[in-house]
């Protein structure tokens, strides 16, 4: 879940396979459901409120139209399920991270890979960019037992 930055609407992911967006004051849904072909399960606001980030289930992340849901670009992909969407504080990028082992930058205006993916020993679970947007933040948990690894710090293509 996410709110707006101006705090007017929220956005939500569901295992209906849609992100809504939602008026804040009242809980009744704006505009038309913004589906995918798999649990929506990571939402970003970018940081002018005009554009909304989707992770799924379905190894996809999208850019969406905050105003009227539609879809920006093509569908930015992983090799597994999309569980840590963010944007960087400017808004020029964003970051995703997957069951597939990666974290990966894309440009948020289109959609575009950026570099080379940043690979995991295990799925990426936690993806976010420094306030200055230099440095990008992923964690991902580690065996045996499940007893996680510090986050990895690495610098990003731009903010």
């Amino acid at each position: 879940m996410a709110y707006s930055p101006d705090g007017k609407t929220a956005l939500t992911g569901s295992s209906d396979s849609t992100a809504r967006l939602w008026d804040a004051a009242d809980g009744t849904p704006v505009g038309q459901p913004m589906t995918h072909l798999g649990e929506v399960v990571a939402v970003a606001y970018s940081p002018d409120g005009k554009t909304v980030l989707t992770g799924s289930f379905d190894k996809t992340a999208r850019l969406w139209d905050a105003a009227d849901g539609s879809p920006i670009g093509q569908p930015m992909t992983h090799q597994a399920s999309v569980h840590a969407v963010a944007f960087s504080p400017i808004g020029k990028t964003v970051l995703t991270g997957g069951s597939d082992n990666t974290a990966r930058l894309w440009d948020a205006a289109d959609g575009t890979p950026i570099g080379q993916p940043m690979t995991h020993l295990d799925r990426v679970n936690a993806v976010a960019y420094s306030p200055d947007g230099k440095t990008v933040l992923t964690a991902a948990p580690t065996a045996p037992r499940g007893s996680g690894t510090p986050p990895t710090a690495l610098p990003s293509a731009s903010p």
